[in-house]
């Protein structure tokens, strides 16, 4: 119909679901007067008008963006598309998809003891925060440590780093957390291939906490600079404690509670890791926000709003028998406009900045094309078109 025309317009939720006069002062009033006149206008011009706030991953994009959008049409009613999605997958819809489907598996990114200009403590905080959050209870000790590092703790532990061998010895004599370098020529593989057997030939650098571990019944690990240390007993109650790691498999389809019993890492290769992780509790990847407030995210979760910066880190922790190494990268344009519904092969222009922003800008393309289609397709008359059908006046 040639009178069939239709119109989208995106917002952000916090501005526009708001939007209001500016008073003598220059700030807004946000008691909606002039949205309530410019849908009214749109109302007089003949269209019909609906707004609604919609999550992108309602709608099948692997990001949770939340916007506010206003639809309008003529000859026929303006309405939204149902959701194609939701987070627990119920009436019919997908499963929210996951960040871990967007990720580059073949990037595990830098070790941050390696790095020439270590991190900041904010970084290393939202760190330690997800090895808390996404990790398990024996790293604990670790995200403590690397709560309280930043550039200059970094830097003093690079300058001092303890070759593998040594780690006994150096312990006995430490009480600070050090750098540990395992030496080899192993590299990075894809999270699809078994990783590789943990030995004393590894070429990588890892955290390494010294504890110490009272032999008494009820005895917990601490600190090696509390004081006062527990009572030592006739036959040496103190020993010094790294925690071991475990892998411990999820419970397949098939079999019972224990068919899939832990292992340790150098026993045999992990399992095939997906996207569902039935591998791996002990060091779990996971998201950070790198700028902001943002806080530790699951992978599992779909990727928050992409902004118009470089916003998003992978931390992958890599445990080796005397500590952690944690592999940390910015998340890259492809992965962002992955996340954003972006096929591979769209052709995105301009330096790596410009493309960050162009994505952060867009409108999550499968929620676009549901707004889309459902307002070239719907049929549902609306009051005007229905009225007049009926021959009467709409305002009757």
């Amino acid at each position: 119909m040639e009178d069939d025309h239709s119109f989208v317009v995106d917002g952000v939720v916090a501005h526009n679901s708001s939007w209001g006069p500016v008073d003598d002062e220059g700030s807004p009033s946000r008691n909606g007067d002039i949205f309530e006149a410019w849908v009214n206008t749109l109302h007089a011009l003949g269209y019909s008008v609906d707004w609604r706030v919609l999550n992108a991953a309602d709608y099948g994009d692997a990001t949770s963006r939340r916007r506010l959008f206003v639809v309008g049409r003529k000859g026929k009613r303006a309405e939204f598309p149902e959701p194609t999605h939701s987070e627990a997958g119920v009436d019919g819809t997908d499963e929210w998809r996951p960040a871990s489907e967007v990720i580059d598996w073949s990037d595990r990114g830098e070790s941050i003891w390696e790095r020439s200009r270590p991190l900041v403590n904010n970084t290393m905080q939202r760190i330690a925060e997800g090895i808390r959050r996404h990790c398990d209870d024996d790293l604990a000790p670790f995200a403590d440590v690397i709560d309280d590092l930043g550039k200059p703790e970094v830097n003093a532990m690079q300058a001092d780093i303890v070759d593998a061998d040594d780690v006994p010895e150096v312990a006995e004599q430490r009480c600070e957390p050090f750098l540990v370098k395992y030496y080899g020529t192993s590299t990075a593989k894809s999270v699809d291939e078994p990783m590789d057997t943990i030995t004393a030939n590894g070429g990588k650098y890892a955290l390494c906490t010294p504890y110490v571990l009272g032999q008494h019944g009820g005895s917990v690990a601490r600190d090696v600079d509390e004081r006062p240390l527990p009572t030592i007993a006739t036959r040496g109650a103190i020993g010094l404690y790294q925690p071991e790691a475990f892998v411990l498999p999820r419970n397949m389809v098939h079999g019972g509670l224990h068919s899939n019993g832990t292992y340790t890492p150098d026993e045999r290769p992990l399992h095939t890791v997906t996207a569902n992780n039935h591998d791996g509790h002990v060091v779990t990847p996971y998201l950070i926000e790198y700028y902001g407030n943002g806080r530790a995210q699951s992978l599992d979760d779909p990727l928050p709003t992409v902004t118009t910066k470089a916003r998003f880190a992978l931390v992958v922790p890599e445990l080796y028998p005397l500590g952690l190494d944690i592999r940390f990268r910015m998340l890259q344009p492809r992965e962002l406009a992955a996340a954003m519904g972006f096929p591979e092969e769209y052709e995105l222009v301009g330096n790596k900045t410009q493309v960050t922003k162009q994505i952060g800008n867009a409108v999550p393309v499968n929620l676009a094309k549901n707004l889309v289609n459902q307002l070239l397709t719907g049929d549902a008359p609306s009051l005007h078109t229905f009225a007049n059908e009926q021959g009467v006046e709409a305002d009757d």
